[in-house]
């Protein structure tokens, strides 16, 4: 399985435009959900872990991990172009 983290002050937001199942759940919750494209489209399932209010645990299947990281990373910095 392969390990991921999203932490920051934005990482709530993130996540939940990020996922299709709701992110806002109390620290130590786990959450099963998957991640779609813009068009709706099934990109990965993942689980979320929230360890705080800034930090969140990702674990992915081992054989999409880059791939997966490669999409987050990509949404997080395409959302942030459009906010501007």
């Amino acid at each position: 399985m392969g390990n991921l983290l999203v932490r920051g002050k934005d990482a709530q937001s993130v996540l939940q435009y990020l996922c299709t199942n709701d992110m806002v759940v109390e620290n130590g919750r786990v959450v099963y959900t998957p991640m779609t494209n813009k068009r709706g489209g099934f990109e990965t399932d993942i689980t979320v872990t929230r360890l705080d209010d800034e930090t969140f645990f990702i674990v992915t299947a081992a054989g999409t991990t880059i791939r997966d990281l490669d999409y987050i990373k990509r949404r997080i910095c395409k959302r942030g172009k459009n906010r501007a």
